[in-house]
């Protein structure tokens, strides 16, 4: 979905982005783009990460519905109590919001 948006958002701007790589998380993008790779889209989550002459741009007139899947990355075994009471707030908030949380259609060019 966020190669759609990136894609249609380009085009609305009079030009076709040439995609040579796609990459699974934001460190890797922000880091092919500080490198002189290209362009990334982040979460506004993702604009903390600090690399030297990257700069952040917000994206607008994004389509009703936008949203970015986020993922939570921690180390198997952790048993840190700061953990387990975020990993409960997150499976809480997924109970209480379950109806309105939306999932986009599969990416067609998913592989």
């Amino acid at each position: 979905m966020v190669r759609r948006i990136g894609a249609g958002q380009c085009a609305d701007s009079g030009f076709e982005p040439l995609v040579s790589q796609e990459v699974g998380d934001a460190v890797t993008g922000v880091a092919l783009a500080a490198g002189g790779f290209g362009v990334c889209l982040v979460s506004t989550s993702a604009t903390t990460l600090q690399f030297p002459g990257v700069v952040y741009l917000p994206m607008h007139d994004t389509p009703p519905g936008f949203f970015v899947d986020l993922s939570c990355i921690y180390r198997k075994g952790d048993q840190s109590p700061i953990l387990a009471a975020f990993l409960e707030t997150v499976a809480e908030y997924k109970r209480i919001n379950a109806s309105s949380i939306h999932r986009p259609p599969p990416d067609e060019h998913a592989s």
